[in-house]
């Protein structure tokens, strides 16, 4: 008809209805997209919309189905998610109850062949029949396993090992890829035999109810030939021979020693003496709940005494009463102490070559310690990281009046600090120079002037006042200035010790 609008697309009655192209999708690309489905309902969900999603979905087991987390309190459900693994390397978090005992067992037998990551725990005290469901599955060789985590509170190897006529060894059947192996429970009822796990190298150890056995460390511990990590909570220590009659024996590869300690009592120098070799390089040691003085000046005086450090960083957090030291020997022992009291005694600072404070741990010092080696002084400013807005104001220096570090040998002071990012530009707090005159004048007391060197990390120097800045340059030899780590960069100044959440 004249005049009657183009139509460039005719459309039929067949063509009505909406064209679906999901099925041209590329079965590689679906098993992507399925991939951000945090949900494990959402990602069984998926499989049932049509037969295409549902040949995408498992045909991708590694993609998919590789992480395996069952709490045990529908039945099959644990049996279901293995079988759609296929035989991809897996990882498998489980919490074995009486009510799904034996169909873990069962599963077990089938899958542990490829199981590379294995978290177990042990929701509560297992039933007699649920036991003897476990003695076969304990015994399985496991030739991908690398990780093995096992909560056994209620002791549920033990009694279930205890059932068989000849008790099986716990994962006996051998472990040739294990290599970290963490254990909240009783180590007497796994393997003390290197062969069967010859490649652990870190091993987490939380005895039952906290109570250390030194026994355990000459009977198991010691014939793991390459373990390299060895971490241990404990709240006391027991030993069937006296503290004093020989050392402790530990592996010749050991090179990181971490033991957390759960009492504000407990002396730790016996152990220490007894249980330190020397392929030991990192020591570290924490309370969970902090120390009282005694223990941190005798612990203190023993590792100051015995390992002399070179190298110290004090540090700690407004909210906390308490301090963390770090501290490298001359024997190339990095060794760390979590949480103890900030009771420093004169010996701490004996040999020091160098010394990072922040301004809250100078505040704690008391009288006028004396550091005769001390060659670096650094003062870590923590104050800007509280203020909202610097504008043009100084930075107030606060320092304990009674405090003054004798120094001697001092050749670099610096004060540094974590410049914040802001949308607009790099946020660094301002020092004027009177302050830090007046800090070099008052809370340091030097064999000679000038200081040789100032270093401003992450700080800048206010220079209106003229005067000021001449003063401070008539107190050091030369000033340097470094930009400082962008806070969102910064990792945590010191390693941190293992830890666990038992």
């Amino acid at each position: 008809m004249p005049g009657a609008p183009h139509q460039a697309f005719p459309l039929e009655a067949s063509d009505s209805r909406p064209h679906c192209f999901v099925h041209l999708v590329p079965s590689e690309l679906l098993g992507e997209i399925f991939s951000y489905l945090d949900l494990f309902v959402d990602l069984v969900s998926s499989t049932m919309v049509c037969r295409a999603w549902r040949g995408a979905s498992l045909a991708a087991p590694a993609l998919l189905w590789s992480y395996v987390s069952c709490a045990g309190r529908k039945p099959g459900v644990f049996t279901q998610m293995l079988a759609r693994t296929a035989d991809v390397p897996i990882c498998v978090t489980v919490t074995i109850r009486t009510t799904n005992a034996s169909e873990v067992a069962a599963a077990f037998q089938l899958h542990m062949h490829h199981i590379q990551h294995l978290s177990i725990r042990f929701g509560h005290e297992l039933a007699l029949h649920a036991k003897r469901s476990l003695d076969a599955a304990l015994s399985i060789p496991a030739p991908m396993l690398e990780t093995l985590v096992l909560f056994d509170n209620f002791f549920a190897v033990r009694s279930s090992l205890a059932l068989c006529d000849v008790p099986p060894v716990p994962f006996a059947g051998g472990a040739p890829s294990l290599t970290y192996f963490m254990l909240n429970g009783d180590l007497y009822d796994y393997p003390a035999r290197s062969a069967l796990w010859p490649s652990l190298r870190q091993l987490l150890y939380a005895p039952a109810g906290r109570k250390l056995d030194m026994r355990v460390f000459d009977r198991y511990i010691a014939h793991f030939d390459a373990l390299e990590i060895l971490g241990i909570e404990f709240t006391e220590v027991t030993s069937g021979s006296p503290p004093d009659v020989d050392a402790i024996r530990l592996p010749a590869s050991l090179e990181k020693l971490d033991l957390i300690c759960s009492s504000r009592e407990l002396e730790l120098q016996h152990l220490l003496e007894r249980m330190l070799p020397r392929s030991v390089r990192h020591l570290s040691i924490g309370f969970t709940t902090g120390c009282i003085e005694r223990v941190a000046t005798q612990l203190q005086a023993f590792m100051c005494g015995r390992y002399f450090p070179r190298d110290m960083a004090i540090s700690s957090l407004y909210d906390s009463g308490n301090i963390d030291i770090q501290a490298a020997s001359e024997i190339g022992l990095l060794w760390e102490i979590y949480e103890v009291s900030p009771a420093l005694t004169n010996g701490v600072f004996f040999n020091l070559r160098m010394l990072s404070v922040s301004d809250l741990e100078w505040t704690r010092f008391d009288g006028q310690p004396t550091v005769p080696l001390l060659a670096s002084l650094e003062v870590r400013l923590i104050a800007p990281c509280l203020i909202a807005d610097y504008g043009h104001s100084s930075l107030c220096l606060h320092f304990a009046d009674q405090c003054v570090l004798r120094c001697p040998e001092l050749q670099t002071l610096s004060f540094s600090t974590v410049p914040r990012e802001t949308e607009d530009y790099i946020m660094r707090p301002i020092l004027a120079p009177e302050m830090i005159t007046e800090f070099i004048r008052f809370k340091i007391e030097l064999s000679s002037e000038p200081l040789a060197i100032l270093l401003l990390s992450g700080v800048e120097l206010l220079q209106s006042n003229v005067h000021s800045v001449a003063t401070l340059l008539g107190a050091v030899d030369d000033i340097h200035f470094d930009p400082g780590c962008l806070a969102g960069l910064r990792s945590h100044p010191y390693p941190m010790s293992v830890g666990w959440d038992m």
